[in-house]
């Protein structure tokens, strides 16, 4: 774990100390204390409020991160997607990072960054096996380098509060893909949920059986690979079983089809990006948060009485 102290931040935001030791002082930014007294600000805490407050990292190093080129853009970029794709060909898998990293720093979300560059360059490497006979391996690099990225981004996000709700999720059985569950779970923790990604290949059974023991409030599918069972119909079996845990279950993927979108239950959703799956969990998280106030604030008012 990283820490700060508020001169090294400053200094990579382009800012005096005595700014920075106000803003925390003010409760802008918070802190933990060195035993001599002394201010340090922990890594996710400087990012959240870099990427809060709109200020640009002037000196990444600083920070711990490698700094980017100067091709990092927008993240809906044509230009910036080939970068990312011809990174991700070449095996430069520091300079990816770097500027998937950047574009995190910058204030896009991380739905943004997975739907534009990363995905539309994933896409394209996943077409090359039909005319490169490298085409596999090449893919299978580049799959390692958006998992170590995606893994990276997730340790710059601050932890959620112990008792933020808990979304759990995976890939289906029969289903080998890891990003897709890996990008779920980066969303959602950005969004400030508590995440358990169960990873490729989770039984049906162990997806129910896992939310019902952890209590959780999502479920989420990711459904990459063709199915080699009905996807119907073991999701309407897993909305059925959750349906009593007041359980709602989110699904997405390249296998998303009519038989699964014509399925009419209260607590099935889909989501065909991620920037969806963003919009989805941040109104289902605002309205448990709101519940649990209620909730704590009738248990007060009854010790009160």
């Amino acid at each position: 774990m990283k820490y700060l102290s508020p001169k090294q931040l400053g200094q990579a935001i382009g800012v005096s100390e005595s700014s920075l030791k106000r803003w925390i002082d003010d409760g802008l930014i918070e802190v933990i204390r060195t035993t001599g007294g002394h201010r340090r600000v922990e890594l996710s805490e400087a990012i959240r409020f870099v990427r809060q407050r709109g200020y640009t990292v002037k000196d990444p190093s600083v920070l711990g991160l490698t700094a980017a080129d100067d091709q990092t853009g927008r993240a809906d970029d044509t230009q910036l997607s080939e970068h990312f794709y011809d990174m991700l060909i070449n095996g430069r898998d520091k300079e990816f990072t770097a500027a998937a990293t950047r574009l995190y720093l910058d204030g896009h979300t991380t739905s943004e960054i997975i739907d534009g560059p990363i995905r539309w360059a994933m896409n394209k490497i996943g077409e090359l096996w039909h005319n490169n006979p490298d085409g596999i391996g090449i893919e299978h690099r580049a799959t390692d380098i958006c998992i170590r990225t995606l893994g990276y981004m997730h340790s710059l996000i601050k932890p959620p509060a112990d008792d933020a709700p808990l979304a759990i999720g995976g890939a289906p059985a029969g289903d080998q893909h890891l990003i897709s569950s890996l990008c779920v779970s980066l969303v959602l923790a950005d969004q400030g949920w508590r995440e358990a990604n169960l990873g490729a290949n989770t039984p049906w059974d162990q997806l129910a059986s896992v939310a019902k023991q952890q209590q959780a409030a999502l479920v989420w599918v990711s459904m990459t690979a063709p199915p080699n069972t009905d996807y119907a119909k073991k999701l309407q079996e897993l909305a059925n079983d959750l349906a009593a845990e007041s359980c709602q279950i989110i699904i997405g993927g390249q296998q998303l089809n009519e038989a699964i979108l014509r399925l009419n239950l209260d607590n099935l959703h889909t989501a065909r990006s991620m920037a969806e799956l963003q919009s989805f969990s941040r109104g289902l998280l605002a309205a448990l948060k709101t519940v649990q106030q209620a909730g704590s604030t009738s248990t007060q008012n009854g010790h009160s009485a």
